[in-house]
């Protein structure tokens, strides 16, 4: 490999500040990734020549201290490496962090309930629009606080998801009914789960399941079994094919959503506390598709334990 020049390392350093302020995560993070090779390649060659200037003054110094010596520049390219694959893998975690946040605070979102109430201001039904803002502004808090946080319980979790759904609800003139299942054996204020981590899915659910129905439902089941919490998303929509094929002109397709949960839970197999994956699928009656099922699988390596 040819070690780059100065200017050259600089130039990827620009680049990848400038897929950064664009918002394309993956370029950036492919670019620092080529960054940090390239940088270990001129430390590995400032090592080479050092090591010969080192033996160069092998008769004037004793073998133990040039040998001492190496080791000890070695522990320091290491430790350097170590720390430079620590701040990529920090820096990763924390845009996707950021990318779940703008997901659940999507200006979609927001601006249809605000206009939903104003429309009750509207009709002068003061105290909907009343309850219909107090819902508003108690779910921004709940999401907002959970954006502070790695972690936060299932107590918390599940209220943000009925407040969310309950908005969501109102909003589509009670189409569609929800149902928000714990296990017995679960306890809610112990039990700890990622933050910013399913309302994702339940939108998913929502606006490319089930809006047009009728009679549109949503089953939200919590599990726990051995080491793992299980989360099944259960819809009746129309499933995911014929999803895609109505996306276009919405604020985000499903597929975007997906897309940024999928890093997330990639880059989670990394992590000392949490660790999960999700996997999406239709649900099937005498062939035909009748809804979609997300499961999510959550193990928590600190249990217990909130950030």
């Amino acid at each position: 490999m040819n070690i780059m020049s100065k200017k050259e390392i600089e130039n990827l350093e620009k680049l990848a500040n400038y897929y950064q302020r664009e918002g394309s995560y993956k370029e950036e993070f492919e670019t620092l990734e080529r960054l940090l090779v390239v940088k270990e390649a001129a430390f590995d060659k400032g090592k080479k020549e050092k090591i010969a200037e080192l033996q160069a003054k092998f008769e004037t110094k004793g073998k133990d201290k040039l040998i001492q010596q190496a080791q000890s520049f070695n522990a320091t390219l290491q430790t350097k490496n170590k720390d430079l694959s620590e701040a990529l893998a920090k820096q990763k975690r924390l845009d996707l962090h950021l990318k779940s946040l703008q997901l659940q605070l999507s200006p979609h979102f927001i601006f249809n309930t605000l206009q939903s109430i104003q429309s009750y201001i509207f009709q002068q039904d003061p105290v909907e629009a009343s309850d219909y803002l107090a819902k508003f502004a108690s779910l921004m808090r709940a999401i907002l606080k959970s954006s502070r946080q790695d972690a936060i319980t299932l107590a918390e979790e599940v209220e943000l998801l009925k407040q969310y759904l309950e908005l969501e609800q109102k909003r589509f003139d009670h189409s569609f009914q929800f149902e928000i299942e714990v296990e017995e054996q679960l306890d809610l204020e112990g039990e700890v789960m990622p933050s910013l981590l399913l309302q994702p899915f339940v939108e998913n659910a929502i606006l490319h399941g089930i809006v047009g129905l009728k009679t549109g439902r949503v089953r939200i089941v919590f599990r726990k079994r051995i080491d793992f919490l299980y989360v099944h998303i259960i819809d009746n929509g129309i499933g995911r094919e014929a999803s895609k094929k109505i996306q276009k002109g919405t604020h985000q397709g499903s597929a975007t959503a997906l897309k940024i949960m999928k890093e997330r839970a990639n880059v989670s197999q990394n992590s000392t506390r949490f660790t999960y994956h999700f996997s999406v699928r239709d649900k099937l009656y005498n062939r035909k598709v009748v809804g979609t099922h997300i499961l999510v699988r959550i193990k928590n390596k600190m249990r217990g334990v909130l950030a």
